[in-house]
């Protein structure tokens, strides 16, 4: 099936910013619950939380590998070639999709990260989640690709928009409360993207929760960023990291009713 792309220009208006919005969206507020250990070793690219089971993958050439875990005890590992990058994963249904960078490569894994196959695409792959239905894939730019679950096929495109300026390095992803957040590279934000025509309803803003991450000598700051969103679908609450950060930061957010009518349009 061809990729159709779809461009967003219009507003989509919410109250209740905590600041002053970062382009056209809200700044939602939010509460820091609880931290939560993570290894420091992890250039985290995709994380996940189902049903006590976390799913993280780390990056870097050489180093890359896809990790199960129960309360921080790993039961299952995969470490990629050397010339291979992992990035974005997520759980579908009984399998798990994994992301390279620039190897243009994804492989569909089981519980036990034993690989099942592996199929080809077309330019970078960043970051992945699934909604239920399709596979929503990142890039770098400032579209989000749909997939089959099943094939992987690119089925549609959606141009992601704060009001009608572009959102490009859009990274890690998950689906969450009807909608798409995106760790938005080199930053300290998050977009909540209404996963149906690609605006922007709301941000977070999360400078605070950087600024409590040790940095060792030789720390990557330009690298070492924000990455990393996962779900408790049982409390509602995100679960945010970053790039080598020694913790996981468990946040509620106090306004969602703020991007409620962006996600059911």
């Amino acid at each position: 099936m061809a990729l159709v792309v779809t461009a967003l220009t219009a507003s989509c208006s919410s109250g209740h910013s905590d600041g002053r919005p970062l382009q056209g969206a809200p700044v939602l507020e939010w509460t820091l619950i609880a931290t939560h250990a993570h290894d420091p070793e992890r250039f985290t690219q995709g994380l996940q939380l189902r049903d006590g089971i976390w799913l993280e993958s780390s990056g870097g050439y050489g180093e890359s590998f896809v990790v199960l875990e129960r309360a921080q005890r790993a039961h299952a590992r995969l470490d990629l070639p050397a010339n291979q990058f992992a990035e974005g994963a997520t759980f579908v249904d009984d399998a798990i999709w994994l992301l390279t960078w620039r190897a243009g490569q994804a492989r569909i894994l089981d519980q036990d990260l034993q690989v099942q196959r592996v199929v080809r695409y077309a330019g970078e792959g960043w970051g992945l989640t699934y909604d239920g239905d399709t596979l929503i894939m990142s890039d770098g730019s400032n579209y989000l690709t749909r997939r089959d679950p099943d094939s992987f096929a690119a089925l549609s495109g959606i141009a992601v928009r704060d009001g009608d300026r572009p959102v490009t390095r859009l990274n890690e992803l998950e689906y969450a409360h009807g909608l798409v957040w995106a760790n938005v590279f080199g930053t300290q934000r998050i977009a909540a993207i209404a996963a149906h025509d690609g605006q922007v309803c709301a941000w977070l803003q999360l400078n605070s929760l950087a600024e409590r991450i040790e940095r060792p000598p030789g720390w990557d700051a330009a690298n070492n960023v924000l990455n990393g969103i996962a779900v408790d679908h049982d409390t509602g609450h995100l679960h945010v990291t970053g790039k080598r950060w020694p913790k996981r930061f468990e946040i509620r957010i106090d306004e969602l009713e703020a991007t409620e009518h962006c996600a059911a349009r």
